[in-house]
Parts: C-alpha cells; sequence; structure tokens
C-alpha cells in the first residue's frame, strides 16, 4: 500500500515536472523603472512625484504647467 502511493506521488510529480518542461517557464512582468531622487510634493494638488519630472517656481514644486502660477 505505501509502495502504492509512493509511486502514485512520483507519477504525479514526474508528470507536473514533464508539463512544466513542455509549456515552458511562466512569463515574467517586466521590471518597473525605478528613477533615483528625492520625491517632491506639488504645492497645488498634493501629488508626490521625482524632484527631476516637477516644475519649480517661486521656491515651490508643481506636476504640471496647470498648476504652476
Amino acid at each position: 500500500m505505501l509502495f502504492r502511493l509512493l509511486l502514485l506521488g512520483t507519477l504525479v510529480w514526474l508528470g507536473m515536472r514533464l508539463w512544466r518542461w513542455w509549456n515552458g517557464p511562466a512569463p515574467r512582468p517586466p521590471a518597473r523603472r525605478v528613477r533615483e531622487g528625492r520625491m517632491v510634493r506639488c504645492h497645488r494638488c498634493g501629488v508626490y512625484l521625482p524632484e527631476g519630472d516637477a516644475l519649480q517656481a517661486d521656491g515651490h514644486f508643481y506636476c504640471c504647467r496647470e498648476h504652476s502660477p
């Protein structure tokens, strides 16, 4: 009885390995780009964005032209 269970378990494991090998590796999502630098807050709406993407005027940072003075 124990031998049959071990044999069945081995066959299931082998079947799963063959199935994964046949179908290839699972696709991975693309890596996200992380921008370095500090995060700043838009003076008008409060959204945070990288300092390099922000607009600066009157000593404050803004997320877009519509929010800057």
